[in-house]
């Protein structure tokens, strides 16, 4: 498949985001969400005068993103994307802003599923749909939890996740391609 002109720096032949491609996407969406995170929480302060647990969690959230972020950025750094034998891929370091990736991501999507949730708590006054939101809010704290920490102990010693001969298959690990 040919690559457009003046794209051939987004893509490469393979059909994979190039690491400029891939610091673009986190850097732009990673501002925007700053941008939004802070006009949401200044009109909530500021002109609203009223906050909720709803605009904690989605700062709570907001940080977790920005982790995870800065750890995609290192990953493309030490060489996401190119072959395991390309020289320049630095596997062990990727493998821990891997790893650090993996937790972050898990932490950010279920803080801003929490703030979704909270804010439907303030917005409509329904028992049902309350009860509803209630059963959704511990289902997700549980979800979270669960993927955080398997995400954080996928391997004992947490070390194994970066220093392992055989990255699917190490028996101090969990399945990671099931777990996944």
């Amino acid at each position: 498949m040919e690559v457009p002109e003046g794209m051939e720096d987004i893509t490469s032949m393979s059909g994979h985001a190039s690491q400029s491609a891939v610091y673009a996407v986190c850097v732009t969406f990673t501002l925007f969400m700053s941008f939004i995170v802070i006009a949401r929480i200044c009109t909530r302060t500021l002109i609203a005068k009223q906050t909720g647990l709803d605009d904690a969690f989605i700062c709570v959230a907001a940080v977790f993103s920005l982790m995870y972020c800065i750890t995609t950025y290192n990953q493309a750094m030490q060489g996401m994307g190119l072959h395991v034998w390309d020289p320049a891929i630095d596997i062990v370091t990727m493998s821990v802003f891997f790893w650090c990736a993996l937790w972050s991501y898990y932490a950010a999507l279920g803080f801003t599923k929490l703030s979704i949730l909270m804010q439907y708590l303030r917005i409509w006054p329904q028992p049902t749909f309350r009860k509803l939101c209630y059963i959704m809010i511990g289902v997700t704290i549980v979800w979270t939890l669960w993927a955080v920490l398997s995400s954080a102990i996928m391997c004992v010693p947490v070390h194994l996740f970066w220093d392992t001969d055989d990255f699917f298959h190490d028996p101090h690990c969990l399945p990671r391609l099931e777990t996944w």
